[in-house]
């Protein structure tokens, strides 16, 4: 997505904690998962009616979807079924050999159980969420 105005674009319910990772996490390598607005389309959605949003620092990323107005559906970097690589050093060179473009893995986060839960720790450190978290109005 472009900036953490998508939230509430293809988003609901979106947390405040989320908001505020958004405002200052993003653009970065940090993924939020919020539950879906009726404008996400169904095969962008998780099972539990959710979608995974990133901003990423990427100017070639932000310029794509800028030229396209719309977000970028990407996956992550894996064999269908093998766990996501946490790294970009853990990537399967294989995959590596049939893309054009690839970024760094992103840590992804939810709230969708009532707190902060880490789902994958990605480029963005634990600690720094937290610290983030922890002094909302800096």
């Amino acid at each position: 997505v472009d900036n953490a105005e998508a939230l509430d674009r293809y988003g609901v319910d979106i947390p405040e904690d989320a908001r505020v990772l958004a405002r200052r996490c993003w653009p970065g390598a940090l993924t939020i998962v919020v539950k879906a607005a009726p404008c996400v389309p169904t095969f962008m959605r998780a099972a539990d009616d959710t979608v995974a949003l990133r901003a990423s620092a990427s100017p070639v990323v932000q310029a794509l979807i800028r030229a396209c107005g719309s977000p970028l559906a990407c996956t992550s970097a894996n064999t269908h079924g093998a766990p996501s690589p946490a790294s970009f050093a853990a990537v399967e060179g294989r995959i590596l050999e049939g893309v054009d473009v690839a970024v760094d893995a992103s840590t992804i986060v939810s709230f969708q159980h009532g707190g902060l839960q880490i789902l994958r720790q990605g480029a963005l450190p634990a600690s720094e969420i937290e610290r983030v978290l922890s002094d909302p109005m800096q």
